[in-house]
C-alpha cells in the first residue's frame, strides 16, 4: 500500500522501528500513549471526554 504522496507509511515504520527505535530507546518515550490498533476506537472515546490527553500516540499493528 502507498500513500498519494509515494511514501509506504507500513514499510516505513517497520523499518524505523526495527532499526532505528531498537538503538535509540530514547525514542520510545516520544509517545505518552501505547494502544494496539483494537484499542483505536476506546482511545478515541476516550480522547474526546477528556479521560486521557496524550500529545502522541503509538498504535501498534
Amino acid at each position: 500500500m502507498r500513500s498519494s504522496d509515494g511514501w509506504n507509511y507500513k514499510k516505513h515504520s517497520e523499518w524505523f522501528f526495527e532499526n532505528v527505535l531498537q538503538k535509540a530507546s530514547h525514542l520510545d518515550k516520544l509517545f505518552e500513549l501505547k494502544i494496539g490498533k483494537q484499542e483505536l476506537i476506546q482511545c478515541f472515546e476516550d480522547l474526546s471526554t477528556g479521560k486521557v490527553n496524550p500529545i502522541k500516540v503509538l498504535v501498534e499493528y
